[in-house]
């Protein structure tokens, strides 16, 4: 039986999870930490989801149940927001699982440090469900800048943290239910502005992060550039000046590899339309803003020497060039 007071919400968004849905149930219900609530959002799955998710219902009074109409990850998060009870809220995706002390060490953190950003460190599942450590370095475990966080790629996934509810709502929080790339980015950037004044870091792996080909991540996405830059205009203000070379170099490694994202195969559009794109992406003042500000220590000179003419037409040709001596000569440019 559930106590008075919910300590944990646990939020969990399903949709086509048949293969994983009961791992990942499972492994919460294993918990070491019994008051929660678990919120089973059903998106609109059209496979045995919806049935998987009411049996479990059947079974531990702690699952609530919510049957609604597809409309993506970020409006069944809020969703399970609006109705969840527990002091404290915490999400799990439907396709990767729990260790069964992920409750109890990070509401442990949140009660010791209650103001606090608290983010633990994850497992990386592959598809041979070999799992590896995604930071293997001690960092520090107070006071961390956001920098060192997002540097650890450990700052926009909802499943490592643990947010207080009643500052999500007072604070009017939510997912913006019409960004396909960047919502939980976005959601922890105010959570952590808004309501932290310092971050807790816990060195053990508590969640284990399924490496789903069929993930979002993995899945070819229109105008992925122009999803991306939203991405970066969030996390920029939470960027101290010292680090703001360090930034740029990062992004500018990403933007160079959208170009060849572009002519992905399931990009169906035309090849002028590609080159276009392209182009657009070389003269936007986030790609300007990246180039005038990194070291671009991590590419070759005269790449960058090319890229600050913005013009993809000479970088693509340029890069056709570089690739048929390889294929010729075997030369390394």
């Amino acid at each position: 039986m559930l106590n008075d007071q919910i300590d944990i919400s646990i939020i969990v968004p399903v949709f086509k999870a048949e293969t994983f849905i009961n791992r990942c149930v499972d492994s919460i219900l294993a918990q070491s930490f019994s008051n929660f609530e678990l919120i089973l959002i059903d998106d609109g799955s059209p496979d045995r989801c919806p049935e998987i998710c009411d049996e479990y219902s059947k079974k531990d009074k702690r699952i609530r149940v919510i049957h609604k109409t597809n409309a993506g990850v970020s409006a069944a998060r809020n969703t399970g927001i609006k109705v969840a009870k527990g002091k404290w809220l915490m999400f799990c995706d439907s396709d990767d699982y729990v260790s069964s002390n992920w409750c109890e060490k990070m509401y442990n953190s949140a009660i010791m440090f209650p103001n606090s950003w608290i983010v633990s460190n994850i497992f990386s599942v592959d598809k041979n469900n070999n799992c590896h450590v995604l930071i293997e370095k001690n960092i520090e475990s107070k006071d961390l800048d956001y920098k060192k966080v997002f540097d650890e790629r450990i700052s926009g996934a909802m499943w490592n943290k643990i947010f207080d509810r009643i500052k999500i709502i007072n604070n009017k929080i939510q997912f913006d239910e019409n960004m396909n790339v960047g919502e939980d980015v976005l959601f922890n950037v105010e959570y952590f502005e808004k309501c932290c004044n310092s971050i807790t870091y816990i060195h053990e792996p508590l969640y284990f992060y399924n490496e789903n080909l069929m993930s979002t991540l993995h899945s070819y996405h229109e105008n992925w550039f122009l999803q991306h830059l939203q991405v970066f205009w969030i996390r920029l203000p939470l960027i101290k000046e010292n680090q703001l070379n360090d930034y740029c170099d990062k992004w500018l490694c990403t933007f160079i590899s959208m170009f060849d994202y572009t002519f992905d195969k399931r990009n169906t559009i035309s090849f002028i339309k590609k080159m276009h794109y392209n182009q657009k992406m070389i003269k936007s003042k986030e790609f300007r803003f990246c180039l005038e500000n990194a070291t671009c220590k991590n590419e070759n000179p005269l790449i960058i020497n090319i890229l600050n003419r913005h013009n993809y037409y000479v970088y693509w040709l340029f890069q056709k060039i570089v690739n048929l001596k390889k294929e010729v000569l075997g030369e390394k440019i």
